[in-house]
């Protein structure tokens, strides 16, 4: 199963308690464009990353740091 990096922050919102307002305020930006990030790809396709990981077999893994 595929989890979107959208789900992973909605997911650990809901952990800390936060709402997308106020994670946006938090970044200084609007609740408009929090959405248009979270719904745009981590990778653009104009980037080369997507061609460099596909060839060396590597995908990008979001997790929790250690803190």
């Amino acid at each position: 199963m595929n989890v979107t990096p959208k789900a992973v922050v909605q997911y650990h919102l809901k952990l800390k308690g936060l709402s997308p307002a106020e994670l946006a305020k938090m970044l200084g930006v609007s609740v408009t464009n929090l959405n248009s990030t979270l719904a745009a790809p981590i990778l653009h396709a104009e980037s080369h990353w997507p061609a460099i990981l596909n060839v060396l077999g590597l995908e990008v893994v979001i997790r929790r740091r250690q803190d």
